[in-house]
């Protein structure tokens, strides 16, 4: 049985310094006015009382706030980077998604576990079937950030499995499934910690640092022979957390998802790179195909293909029997047909 496709959908936000992690409440607060803070959109830092709403859910869409002078403000997403009380901690300014309409819309979402890889909570209102009836139902979706990115929309959440290889026990845990949704953020929490105190926090925030700051987009990594895998790259997974910068750094870029297909034993069957500019979706970058089998053994490639910037494609496409012989190559030249490689 094949297990899900890793999907991980993220914008680019304001870089995070991680020098440690938090882990948020988990817990929904009651109903009344609470010693906090909101962060603007300036950066500044306005300290007063946070009013929770009987529904907790309305603090996805907007909050209240009384400063100083007892003066109330009512913020929405896109006047605040974060508000926080009773260590609650809420980002704004932040794309989600639901099922009821509209499908995406500016939200606040909880912060539950700060650190290299932050995990957020989106509460809704939606309209449920109740035979021939529509009924308003509560609902929750999560969403996982890293490094200098931060959520998008993801309605399912899905293994973290890229980002969290290189600490097996966390490996085991999320690819496996030996969890429940509420022990995620200890999961994360751990995971974050485990990075902080081993030397793999220096070299991930480096190249997080580094690819954040490059402001390379799509066009020009592709010009400067970045956009495919290439011998810099350790590894293929390596490189699929470096190309997703190039793609925040484009004009008109909404989200990106990468597309990680495993078998059970955790194995790479399908994995490529799909973006959203500005409305239009479209493969990017190297994409790699495997024969699945039913042994232990590392899988062997089946096919590699390669889109440039404008989801065309381009250079070498080929195909590989299960001995790794090649049986069919292609060239193209930005989504043209060549005979020879460029």
């Amino acid at each position: 049985m094949k297990k899900p496709k890793l999907l991980l959908f993220v914008i680019v936000a304001i870089s995070l310094n991680i020098k440690g992690q938090v882990l948020f409440n988990q817990e929904k607060i009651t109903q009344g006015n609470y010693s906090g803070y909101v962060v603007t959109t300036n950066q500044d830092t306005l300290y007063g009382k946070i009013i929770v709403p009987i529904s907790f859910y309305n603090l996805c869409k907007e909050v209240e706030f009384i400063d100083k002078n007892n003066q109330t403000t009512t913020y929405y997403p896109e006047d605040l980077l974060a508000f926080h009380f009773e260590n609650t901690h809420f980002i704004g300014n932040s794309w989600a998604y639901a099922q009821s309409s509209p499908y995406y819309r500016k939200s606040f979402l909880q912060q539950l576990v700060d650190g290299f890889i932050g995990y957020y909570r989106y509460i809704y209102l939606e309209l449920a079937s109740a035979g021939p009836l529509l009924v308003p139902k509560l609902s929750e979706d999560f969403y996982y950030s890293y490094g200098s990115l931060k959520p998008d929309y993801l309605q399912l959440f899905k293994e973290l499995i890229i980002l969290t290889q290189d600490r097996p026990e966390t490996f085991d845990t999320l690819l496996n499934k030996k969890f429940i949704r509420e022990d995620m953020p200890k999961i994360l929490y751990n995971y974050n910690s485990w990075v902080i105190s081993s030397s793999r926090i220096s070299e991930k925030m480096k190249l997080d640092s580094i690819y954040a700051s490059s402001k390379l987009n799509l066009e020009t990594a592709f010009k400067n022979s970045m956009l495919f895998l290439n011998k810099s790259d350790p590894d293929i997974y390596s490189y699929y957390l470096r190309i997703p910068y190039y793609a925040s750094h484009t004009p008109g870029f909404q989200s990106y998802a990468i597309y990680d297909d495993r078998d059970e034993l955790g194995r790479t069957l399908l994995i490529g790179l799909k973006v959203n500019i500005a409305g239009k979706f479209f493969k990017t970058g190297t994409w790699r195909f495997y024969y699945p089998n039913d042994g232990k053994a590392s899988l062997q490639l089946k096919k590699e293909e390669h889109y440039d910037f404008n989801g065309k494609k381009h250079g070498v496409f080929t195909s590989y029997n299960t001995n790794g012989e090649i049986t069919k190559t292609e060239f193209y030249d930005q989504g043209k047909p060549t005979k020879k490689a460029l």
